[in-house]
């Protein structure tokens, strides 16, 4: 059976280099009191009915194969499904969104490429969906018979205004100018803020993503508010005093960490990077040696590397004093970890 002839229900799919999982919990947090929703990201399968959540399978991968897994998991049939996919579009979905693409390398023994797998969101797009793109990453902002949304503020769809990024956490205006939604296409604004916790810009564009999927399925024009529980463990405060921030994730790779270090430098003085964690991870390898380029390139003095990641980079560090992470000791601190 085709998966297509599994699914009565409205689908989201959505791909990209990183902050697909928090960009789905967003989304989550302002529909779960209205609709049922079986998602698939990187944090497992879940089910969620009114304010109740059930984890169906955990340490999978957001494959297609997992996708037809999610539905025969799920306890009844959801009011709607939000799949995270790791390399592109499966046809299903009714609004399909490529978030950003950090990095562009061969699948495929070589026979293809991360950004070709990603724009099959695209070219199998099902007759009447809706695919939005980033108008900001400039790998994507050219493509036709799209619509767009901007972290920036660039004449889009759906873009964030006056985007305010503190310790204090993060606000701004979310704009709908004609917004192809599952009711039709919608106009107007919505008030967006976080709590404390979440840091940097890249999460205006996780939260502006949230508010878009919601608003696909529920239009209105009341504040979305995000607690700090729907950003995991992704570049939020894991101690306010010292300030440490956290970003761990398996898709940490080069850009990522060069985003997470100017986020992070734009509210905290450059005092200590810690990296580590696994060199492998269920989103593949990285270069150790473009991985120190970044490091080599910021401005901080004093690096800490652990794990079998932090190993492998260390060869190719120099003119920074470096260390190894002590758990026992909080210091100030952006702590980056693959896994």
């Amino acid at each position: 059976m085709l998966v297509s002839d599994m699914i009565k229900f409205p689908v989201v799919e959505i791909t990209g280099s990183f902050g697909k999982t928090t960009s789905v919990m967003c989304a989550i947090s302002l529909l779960r009191k209205k609709f049922s929703i079986l998602s698939l990201t990187s944090n497992g399968i879940c089910f969620y009915r009114d304010e109740n959540s059930e984890t169906l399978a955990e340490n999978i991968s957001t494959t297609p194969a997992n996708i037809i897994r999610a539905v025969r998991l799920s306890p009844e049939e959801p009011d709607l499904a939000i799949f995270e996919v790791s390399l592109g579009g499966t046809g299903i979905a009714d609004l399909g969104i490529i978030k950003n693409v950090y990095d562009d390398y061969p699948i495929a023994k070589g026979t293809s490429s991360a950004l070709k797998a990603k724009m099959s969101m695209i070219t199998e797009r099902k007759m009447g969906s809706t695919v939005i793109v980033n108008a900001d990453d400039e790998k994507l902002s050219g493509l036709v018979e799209v619509q767009r949304f901007s972290p920036s503020g660039k004449s889009s769809e759906v873009r964030a205004l006056d985007a305010k990024v503190c310790f204090k956490g993060i606000e701004f205006t979310a704009i709908f100018s004609g917004f192809r939604s599952l009711a039709g296409r919608i106009s107007g604004a919505r008030q967006v803020k976080s709590t404390v916790g979440p840091i940097g810009r890249q999460h205006v564009e996780n939260m502006l993503v949230g508010v878009a999927i919601a608003s696909y399925f529920f239009w209105d024009e009341s504040d979305a508010e995000f607690c700090l529980e729907n950003f995991g463990r992704k570049m939020v405060l894991e101690s306010m005093e010292p300030p440490r921030v956290l970003n761990k994730s398996p898709s940490i790779s080069p850009k990522s960490i060069e985003v997470s270090i100017r986020d992070y430098l734009e509210i905290f003085p450059p005092a200590r990077l810690e990296v580590g964690g696994k060199l492998k991870t269920s989103c593949g390898s990285v270069s150790p040696e473009k991985v120190a380029e970044i490091i080599q390139a910021s401005p901080f003095e004093e690096v800490a590397l652990f794990g079998e990641f932090g190993e492998a980079i260390k060869k190719f560090i120099k003119g920074k004093r470096t260390t190894e992470a002590c758990p026992a000791v909080a210091t100030s601190a952006l702590v980056l970890e693959r896994g």
